[in-house]
């Protein structure tokens, strides 16, 4: 079995961005960003779907799947801004990097993504998409107000401006060192999909 999930990567410029905005957190958190574990820079990406485990002989399918949806959405803007949380600043679990630009083609292409893998087995979502990157996932819950009321108090600034032209089925493997991934394939958006 295989640990999938559909994904929009980030470019090395926008990884880079993040990377800056992460030592801009936790300075800011300073003391506090002990309670915060932050995810490896080059593994920053939007979670369309999480497809969890997956019969390797899926992997024709999804891919074939994920064709027809990227041909539903034309390549599009993207741009990262402002940090918000989830489930809320007062109890904050995930500090994500919010789209000041390029959010309505995002859930377009979750929506298509969504309609094409659904038939093959896996549940749809039952939340809203919110197209987001997660820059950092706090661990003290107890110091959880704090660091929700320090993040908030940041000045937002655009970390990253850039063009979305694919969607990409991905391996996620664990390790010791964390999460590792791979894209396993890459399909364009806006072309037409093959019969």
């Amino acid at each position: 079995m295989l640990r999938l999930f559909i994904a929009v990567t980030l470019p090395e410029e926008a990884l880079a961005a993040c990377g800056r905005e992460t030592r801009r957190v936790e300075e800011a958190l300073g003391p506090l960003a002990k309670g915060v574990r932050f995810p490896r820079g080059e593994g920053l990406h939007f979670t369309l779907k999480f497809l969890g485990p997956t019969d390797e002989e899926l992997v024709a399918p999804l891919k074939s799947a994920l064709e027809q949806a990227a041909a539903q959405v034309a390549p599009f803007s993207l741009v990262l801004k402002g940090l918000q949380a989830f489930p809320n600043p007062r109890r904050p679990r995930v500090v994500f990097l919010a789209t000041a630009e390029g959010a309505g083609p995002m859930k377009s292409l979750a929506a298509a993504v969504e309609e094409h893998v659904s038939p093959l087995g896996f549940p749809s979502e039952e939340r809203a998409y919110t197209p987001h990157v997660t820059l950092a996932r706090v661990k003290d819950f107890k110091a959880a107000q704090k660091i929700g009321t320090r993040i908030a108090e940041l000045p937002a600034v655009e970390v990253a401006r850039f063009e979305v032209r694919d969607v990409a089925l991905m391996l996620s493997e664990l390790s010791a060192g964390g999460s590792r991934y791979t894209a396993l394939a890459r399909l364009a958006l806006g072309q037409r999909a093959t019969q």
